[in-house]
């Protein structure tokens, strides 16, 4: 799930986004996060990128609260309900970085985060009336491992090249292989025979061969 960027403890969803019945009101209404429950116990939720802290208040609703804007993802993320803050607005934060303690703050029946997902725009400061997206739906942003980097980058593969290469199952071997030692010949057996079966494996042993 998305949440364990949220929540390293052990967490579970106990109310998905969408329309919903409204535990504390009763009513059918629409519920612009997801809630994510930790058997009642009160533990650290994290930022899922680097970002910067827009804002650390409260109100009725989410009593106290956290909002974190995420520029690489192009949204922002909003803490509900937390114990108690580990972070300050207009602070950067890393991702990783521990932005709070889940609690039960506001309008809340039971220790959980709420967490909603604001898509960046001219409504984003204004939460009360900004884009809500389901988080869990969320597609992340693919990210390469340093190896990854510096093997294109040594070698000067293009992303196709590349994008064979990291779906082999034993790919980082297979870069620090490549960053280790430029005779192929030291390769496993398994590694050889998959860069052989690519279109272009000729061209990448020939790359190989030439470091």
């Amino acid at each position: 799930m998305n949440s364990d960027k949220l929540l390293k403890a052990a967490h579970y969803i106990t109310s998905p986004f969408g329309y919903r019945i409204n535990p504390v009101t009763g009513k059918h209404e629409g519920h612009n996060g997801v809630d994510y429950g930790t058997s009642g116990k009160k533990v650290p939720c994290y930022a899922v990128a680097d970002g910067i802290v827009r804002k650390v208040s409260q109100d009725r609703y989410g009593g106290n609260f956290c909002y974190v804007e995420y520029p690489s993802l192009n949204h922002y993320g909003l803490y509900y309900h937390l114990t108690s803050f580990s972070v300050k607005a207009g602070q950067t934060v890393k991702e990783g970085q521990q932005i709070g303690i889940t609690g039960t703050t506001g309008q809340s029946t039971g220790v959980h985060l709420h967490f909603s997902w604001i898509e960046s725009n001219s409504k984003s400061m204004q939460y009360y009336n900004a884009t809500y997206e389901d988080f869990e739906s969320y597609s992340f942003p693919k990210t390469h491992s340093e190896n990854y980097k510096k093997v294109q980058a040594k070698y000067g593969f293009n992303d196709n090249t590349m994008a064979y290469l990291e779906q082999y199952k034993y790919a980082e071997d297979l870069f620090k292989e490549m960053l280790e030692s430029s005779n192929s010949q030291d390769y496993q057996l398994n590694t050889i025979n998959y860069i052989s079966a690519y279109k272009y494996g000729k061209e990448v042993f020939e790359k190989l061969g030439k470091k």
